[in-house]
């Protein structure tokens, strides 16, 4: 949280939860991410873009 200049984040496909504010005020626009990880509304900020991993490996894109 408060980490205004990280700007891309590749979260392992082994997170399973990420906290309510975790990346929020960041300066994040993508995100990939497990799409068994729960999260929050609030864990990115409010335009950053979610993509899933497929289980192949290849990625998947969610707003």
């Amino acid at each position: 949280m408060n980490t205004v200049s990280l700007e891309y984040l590749r979260i392992p496909e082994s997170v399973r939860k990420i906290g309510r504010y975790a990346f929020f005020n960041t300066a994040l626009r993508k995100v990939r991410n497990s799409s068994e990880c729960e999260y929050y509304e609030t864990s990115f900020p409010e335009k950053c873009t979610v993509e899933f991993y497929e289980e192949n490996g290849n990625e998947t894109v969610s707003g």
